[in-house]
């Protein structure tokens, strides 16, 4: 059923008396799905790790604001989300061991995650 097909029964099913309320309470209705439905995403996935620890809240993010350069914007993004070329991520992929996913930068024998890319790596 297309969105709006189903936004027209919803409306007729509800017998609606008042507009604003019944947009007010099926708008609220459509966010808190949404945002369930993106809370189990993240929850059930594998490989977003550090996303889950910094990204608490559903929302814009202030640096996308702060961020005027496109590529930093874009490079500070993939780091957050997973995608990028790090051995942590690299390894996902041909199921290596995380304990196996060592920094080929350094020789510090830890796994090359992004809390090392960015703070432990003297690369």
């Amino acid at each position: 059923m297309k969105s709006s097909a189903f936004c027209e029964y919803a409306w007729l099913a509800q017998n609606v008396e008042n507009n604003n309320s019944f947009i007010k309470k099926f708008t609220e209705f459509i966010r808190r799905r949404h945002l369930e439905a993106w809370q189990t995403s993240l929850n059930s996935s594998l490989k977003l790790s550090l996303y889950r620890t910094i990204k608490t809240a559903y929302g814009h993010e202030h640096y996308l604001n702060i961020l005027n350069v496109r590529k930093y914007r874009h490079a500070y993004a993939q780091l957050r989300s997973g995608f990028h070329e790090l051995e942590i991520e690299k390894g996902h992929y041909n199921n290596t061991p995380i304990a196996d996913r060592l920094c080929k930068i350094c020789n510090l024998d830890q796994v090359e995650n992004e809390l090392h890319f960015i703070f432990i790596c003297p690369m």
